[in-house]
């Protein structure tokens, strides 16, 4: 068996492939921003309550929370408000939220159980990245 190597398209993939993984990176990135504030905006099946009066003692916003496995419900809109997406590099971007309360939403704590929001959308992000850098090596592989 013989092997044989076409070194004529090495500087071609070798400037292609930077700019498919920095598109790739910034969809990637993007996606998980965009799936982690979507299951926010989903219906919730938690407790139902009421917040804040009016003065003359009537409630003013039904809210229903979120169930303990869904992902936080939107009530003041500030930890959804609060979700980012920088990037670091060409191929490289964190997403993020400066929210105090978020890691014990996403986690769980010792008083609530865990409401993920993040890793449920990078799951899905990622599954889906792996894919499409599959397609980036047989388009600059062929």
């Amino acid at each position: 068996m013989s092997m044989r190597l076409d070194w004529s398209r090495f500087g071609d993939i070798a400037r292609r492939l930077p700019v498919e993984a920095g598109a790739l990176v910034r969809t990637t990135a993007y996606n998980i921003e965009k799936r982690s504030k979507s299951s926010m905006r989903q219906a919730k099946h938690g407790r139902a309550y009421e917040r804040g009066f009016t003065k003359s003692g009537r409630a003013r916003k039904a809210h229903r929370a979120s169930a303990p496995g869904e992902a936080p419900a939107i009530d003041t809109g500030a930890l959804v408000n609060s979700i980012h997406t920088e990037f670091l590099t060409a191929t490289s971007a964190v997403v993020y939220t400066n929210q105090e309360y978020a890691q014990a939403l996403e986690y769980g704590s010792k008083r609530m159980a865990a409401r993920p929001f993040f890793t449920p959308a990078a799951e899905i992000s990622f599954e889906e990245m792996l894919e499409s850098m599959s397609d980036i090596e047989r388009r600059l592989g062929a």
